[in-house]
């Protein structure tokens, strides 16, 4: 029923903010969070970018030591996503610790500095992103077809001389084919989970848009 200027006020008030310094904290929030021009709008009327904001603004009217975000990108628009991004590692720049639980394994790429991989309510590996694609192993060079599937591919380590290599082996499978594009992939955060929770869902199937992670011309 509140607005978005009325839901900050409420839990200033409710933080013990001083009377005097309520007005300049809510004005700064709303504009941190691009809720100026919604300030005077019922919170009913938001989008649910424009509510997952004002409840980052809510959480933020005193800056926590921890904060903890649970799955706060679901259903989030593009441009809203890259918002709270920015505000995550605006937080952790400036010391707070965040505790992010997401299913989209690219967030956490783009975002963690160290990622539990959860399994049936266990923590199943824990590290930095590096480390946790290191153990599922290493580049591998691949022929894909249009439709986005390894058709085949080599372990590389990646160096000049490893790739041709890689090339030489796979040049048979790629004889008289025009179909195949050649990439060097990385190991994802969904090859990771794949591999630790035991899917056994193909694993040479591959998403260029976010697995490939560039081409060989």
């Amino acid at each position: 029923m509140l607005t978005g200027r009325e839901n900050l006020r409420l839990v200033a008030a409710l933080l013990g903010v001083p009377r005097p310094e309520r007005p300049a904290l809510v004005d700064e929030m709303l504009a941190r969070f691009d809720l100026g021009e919604a300030a005077d709008r019922p919170a009913r009327t938001y989008s649910g970018g424009m509510r997952r904001r004002l409840d980052l603004a809510i959480s933020l009217l005193r800056t926590p030591e921890v904060l903890v975000l649970d799955e706060p990108t679901t259903g989030l628009d593009t441009r809203s996503r890259q918002h709270l991004y920015h505000v995550i590692r605006e937080l952790t720049g400036h010391g707070v610790t965040v505790l992010l639980t997401t299913q989209y394994l690219d967030e956490a790429d783009a975002l963690a500095d160290r990622i539990g991989v959860l399994n049936g309510g266990r923590i199943v590996a824990e590290g930095t992103a590096a480390e946790l694609k290191a153990s599922v192993g290493d580049e591998r060079v691949a022929l894909v077809n249009a439709a986005g599937e390894v058709v085949a591919e080599r372990v590389t380590d990646g160096t000049p001389a490893g790739v041709a290599r890689a090339l030489a082996e796979l040049n048979g499978v790629a004889a008289d084919r025009t179909d195949l594009h050649v990439y060097l992939r990385r190991p994802s955060l969904d090859d990771v989970f794949l591999a630790l929770t035991g899917d056994t869902v193909a694993a040479s199937v591959a998403t260029p848009a976010a697995d490939l992670e560039r081409s060989i011309p």
